[in-house]
């Protein structure tokens, strides 16, 4: 019988740290990023400071930028959202 091993993280990367760090790596700056995705520079920045959630059509926007997959994005909200939920310790 296998043993489970229970991985309690004492962090939380949020989506705008890897939104972030995808714009760092791929050269651009935030104007430029949030032209390709065809939104607000300041709706960028809300969802980099996770005051506006990543809708789908917002993930299919990154997925078309950066060539991450839609259900990444979504993925990434979500599990963001649901730790802050469980461990506002963390906020």
């Amino acid at each position: 019988m296998k043993k489970r091993i229970s991985y309690q993280p004492d962090y939380i990367v949020t989506p705008g740290e890897t939104i972030t760090e995808t714009i760092t790596f791929l050269q651009m700056t935030l104007t430029n990023f949030a032209e390709h995705m065809s939104i607000t520079e300041q709706s960028l920045i809300e969802i980099i400071n996770s005051t506006q959630i990543i809708s789908n059509e917002i993930a299919v926007k990154l997925e078309k930028t950066t060539g991450t997959p839609a259900n990444f994005w979504i993925s990434l909200d979500r599990n963001y959202s649901q730790s802050k939920f469980y461990c506002p310790s963390f906020q």
